[in-house]
């Protein structure tokens, strides 16, 4: 199992090859998800290197004792693709992987070709008015079938008793409370966007679930509105965990704007 250590933390990560010279793509995970839940996605871009790593405090990665700040992360996401030998790739990231891929890509505009936020975390924060909804999440820490629960809520194809569902909570109950509660009291509503917009400047697609119960529709497509080179599709009838209960959703999408930028 590839591991790459970062200020004495172990990030883990997992590299699936593709055809010979095949464009590599760098993945980014949502809050509380881990490798395994992407599964079925990357089986549907068959022509990619996919480089992805846990992040810090989740899945087989390391906490470490840093607080686990966006920057953070998204230094953590350069180191994986510096050990992996990316010299060049496209980013794509879900929810909290949207908001540590704007600062991957803004400190490394050279070597990030485009990204693609899906439901992501606008560069100006969450809304405040989310505030208590994520909140909550700090007492559930460590209870796997207290986190399916409130997971649940954020699926729109997927019966609350769906194994899927489960094996959300089994993921979310794996990250420690002292990485839950910076990540939902401060790094959940940071905006970083006067320092980061003025290096934003590659492509950028962003996938907007029309139905997504914790990033608003309209708060996302602001985020897009502020990127000089921006494409939004709005995914019709999707919820906020669309890369695991409906990754076939995202596939064409991805790929089309990937061909379109030489990938």
């Amino acid at each position: 199992m590839p591991t790459v250590d970062v200020d004495h933390t172990a990030i883990y990560y997992e590299d699936v090859p593709g055809p010979s010279g095949a464009p590599a793509i760098l993945w980014g995970q949502g809050f509380l998800m881990s490798t395994p839940l992407y599964a079925h996605l990357l089986a549907l871009l068959p022509g990619y290197r996919h480089v992805i790593p846990d992040t810090r405090g989740h899945g087989r990665s390391a906490a470490g004792t840093a607080v686990p700040t966006l920057t953070r992360m998204a230094d953590d996401l350069w180191a994986v693709a510096t050990a992996a030998g990316l010299e060049s790739f496209f980013y794509v990231g879900h929810s909290m992987g949207g908001a540590n891929g704007v600062r991957l890509a803004a400190r490394h505009p050279g070597v990030v070709r485009a990204g693609v936020s899906i439901a992501g975390i606008p560069v100006t924060g969450k809304l405040d008015e989310t505030r208590a909804d994520v909140g909550s999440l700090i007492g559930l820490a460590g209870d796997a079938d207290a986190l399916a629960a409130a997971l649940a809520g954020l699926f729109v194809h997927t019966a609350p008793d769906d194994p899927l569902v489960a094996e959300c909570g089994r993921s979310g109950a794996l990250v420690p409370r002292e990485v839950i509660v910076p990540i939902t009291a401060t790094e959940f509503y940071r905006d970083d966007s006067a320092e980061l917009l003025p290096h934003l400047t590659q492509p950028w697609l962003f996938l907007v679930p029309t139905l997504d119960g914790t990033e608003p529709e309209h708060h996302q497509v602001s985020q897009a509105q502020l990127l000089p080179d921006a494409t939004v599709v709005r995914l019709e009838g999707e919820g906020h965990m669309v890369p695991q209960e409906r990754p076939e959703a995202l596939a064409g999408p991805l790929r089309d704007f990937l061909a379109r930028h030489g990938g």
